[in-house]
């Protein structure tokens, strides 16, 4: 944000939550759903699990059932990886969408 805006929303003296809901929050959301959408998809399909979650990544499941020659169970995970990834991108424009209402329609497709 330019600091000359900075200074300009102060000249009205927001509280804190006003602030944070006009100029900060509608500032840092389209770079927060950006990295959503990029990283979601990349730890869901990695090829070790982490730290936080018991479940391995599609990669290591597709990687053990290549030498299992398991064709069905590669078929399966890499399935259910293509409907994650289309629920959390439907979610994710639905809360661009009414994040960001205010814009006109030409600059949230950009």
């Amino acid at each position: 944000m330019s600091k000359d805006l900075m200074e300009m929303v102060f000249s009205f003296r927001p509280t804190r939550i006003k602030l944070f809901r006009v100029m900060i929050a509608p500032a840092i959301l389209p770079d927060i759903l950006t990295a959503w959408k990029v990283n979601l998809a990349t730890l869901r399909a990695s090829s070790s699990s982490p730290n936080w979650s018991a479940l391995p990544g599609v990669s290591a499941i597709n990687c053990c059932s290549n030498s299992s020659c398991s064709t069905w169970r590669r078929l399966a995970w890499t399935l259910q990886l293509v409907f994650f990834v289309l629920i959390v991108q439907g979610a994710l424009t639905l809360i661009e969408n009414t994040a960001f209402r205010y814009r006109a329609v030409s600059e949230r497709a950009i």
